[in-house]
Order: structure tokens, then C-alpha cells, then sequence
């Protein structure tokens, strides 16, 4: 099995009582049983624009220097939507963690 880690972004705080987090663990989980990964560390950013560069989001800052520590190359999301809303972003955030070895 793959040892992989999960991201759950939610970019507003009243969408955190709502079904997101759920919802995004859910199909993470899904496909991770699918695909023989093992998802062994979570973190979540909520109430964080998709627009705030990556390593500038608490939680996935601690989830990337997890990583680097526990040597886990691959970080599943439900989407790309939930890594980030701005192309800008997303390309320099994929580019960043391609340098280090890291997928999403």
C-alpha cells in the first residue's frame, strides 16, 4: 500500500457545518480504497481562500513539512478546486511541491 496524505480546504466557515468536510473526506477515502493508498495523516485549511498561495494556509504548510519528514509523495484532494481556486495559484503551488518531489 501507498502512504498518502489528505487536504480538505474550505474556503468559507459556514461551509464547515455544512456537508464539504465530509463530502471531501469521503471521496478522498473512495478513492484511496481504490487505488491501494493509505491515507495516514489529515489536515484542512477552513475558511482559507483558494486564492492564498499554499505554503501561506496553516494546514497544509504543517501537511507538506509532515511529508517531507515522513517521506510521503503523494497529497490526494477531492479536486483541484479544493488545492486552489486561481490558476496562478495551482500552477505555482503544483510547481512547488513537483521540486520536491511531491504529487497531487
Amino acid at each position: 500500500m501507498v502512504k498518502v496524505a489528505m487536504y480538505i480546504r474550505i474556503s468559507s466557515n459556514t461551509n464547515a457545518d455544512g456537508d464539504s468536510i465530509d463530502r471531501q473526506t469521503y471521496a478522498i477515502a473512495t478513492y484511496a480504497n481504490a487505488n491501494d493508498m493509505s491515507i495516514v495523516v489529515k489536515q484542512s485549511d477552513i475558511g482559507v481562500k483558494g486564492s492564498e498561495h499554499i505554503f501561506e494556509r496553516d494546514g497544509f504548510r504543517k501537511l507538506f513539512d509532515y511529508c517531507q519528514k515522513e517521506d510521503i509523495k503523494i497529497i490526494l484532494l477531492e479536486n483541484a478546486t479544493r488545492f486552489a481556486r486561481d490558476v496562478m495559484t495551482q500552477e505555482l503551488g503544483y510547481r512547488e511541491l513537483k521540486r520536491h518531489g511531491i504529487r497531487v
